[in-house]
């Protein structure tokens, strides 16, 4: 009993060390201060904890980002946070130019999640850059039925009237 208390207290305690890096990485990033906030993270992820997907989040810069979302699409334990995630991981390999693996991805996520007519959506986008207008099409028309009178359909038939 007194080893998890012990435990508990070192979690603890390493956690609040953590989350005010967080803090100093946040108000480093929102002054310009790149390079010392990036020092920070380095440091953060070092020292791991609950805090290690956020920090990972910070760390995203445009390059090499679909590494960096894997890393944190594995530390994560909340389905619906590794959706969006997830989603955002189909992105980074959409602007990287690996559209066919972008659209793998974004099949992956499923209608049970928060996200999935905005992951639909950017599956329609990638199809329609891939000069697979047809699916598109499909993917489009089914956002508007399935998700009739919403933002989601709004964008959806915005879309389709531009094909």
């Amino acid at each position: 009993m007194g080893l998890f208390i012990l435990y508990k207290d070192w979690e603890k305690k390493r956690n609040f060390e953590v989350s005010y890096l967080e803090w100093e990485i946040r108000r480093l990033m929102q002054s310009g201060e790149e390079e010392k906030a990036k020092k920070l993270i380095e440091e953060g992820l070092k020292k791991g904890g609950a805090f290690k997907p956020l920090l990972l989040s910070y760390a995203l810069d445009g390059k090499e980002d679909s590494k960096k979302l894997l890393e944190i699409i594995s530390s994560l334990k909340d389905d619906q946070i590794k959706s969006l995630y997830t989603e955002m991981l189909a992105f980074a390999y959409y602007k990287e130019g690996q559209k066919e693996k972008a659209l793998g991805v974004l099949n992956s996520i499923g209608k049970d999640s928060f996200n999935y007519y905005s992951a639909q959506l950017l599956k329609a986008q990638v199809l329609l850059e891939s000069n697979r207008k047809e699916e598109a099409k499909k993917v489009l028309e089914s956002i508007l039925k399935e998700a009739k009178g919403t933002y989601w359909s709004n964008l959806a038939q915005a879309l389709l009237m531009e094909m």
